[in-house]
């Protein structure tokens, strides 16, 4: 008797972002995601937060495909969510200024010597995905956390604006 047909399991999240990133042409040098409302769902401070599913696969991936990755966060009582996620795979760790969100990214790329361009942003906050834009930055923003399809969109714009420098 033939064994009953079992459909392949499906592919993880980092399985999904490794293979979205190979398609890529090219590659950020530093992607920097915020952790409340991208990677951990934005809660009261205190309050138990939750990751975002994909969040932990994509990360993973993109350290795989050799991208660094680095973390913003708007609150100092986030911190405790970076030792959840294994807070030294994140270097630079930022706090944003509210002042001045600009300044976040200037931090960045002071410390890191990498161009606006790029690094690829993602956050949930319009003005400092506008900020990071107004840079020069590819930034995303998103709605509902860190997901796999807007990580492809993230990348998909990012490869845009790096064929647009260059004038294709």
């Amino acid at each position: 008797m033939a064994e009953p047909y079992a459909p392949p399991p499906a592919a993880t999240s980092f399985e999904k972002a490794v293979a979205l990133l190979s398609k890529i042409s090219v590659l950020p040098s530093i992607v920097l995601l915020n952790v409340e409302g991208v990677l951990w769902q934005d809660t009261a401070p205190g309050a138990d937060a939750a990751p975002y599913p994909d969040a932990a696969g994509i990360q993973a991936a993109l350290r795989f495909k050799g991208v660094r990755v680095g973390v913003t966060m708007h609150r100092e009582e986030s911190r405790p969510l970076l030792l959840k996620l294994c807070a030294e795979s994140f270097q630079p760790t930022v706090l944003h200024r509210a002042d001045d969100p600009s300044a976040t990214f200037r931090e960045v790329k002071e410390k890191l010597g990498i161009a606006f361009g790029q690094m690829l942003f993602f956050d949930d906050n319009v003005s400092r995905v506008r900020a990071a834009a107004s840079l020069g930055m590819t930034a995303q923003r998103l709605l509902n956390g860190l997901t796999l399809t807007d990580f492809e969109k993230g990348l998909q714009a990012f490869v845009d604006r790096d064929l647009d420098s260059r004038g294709f």
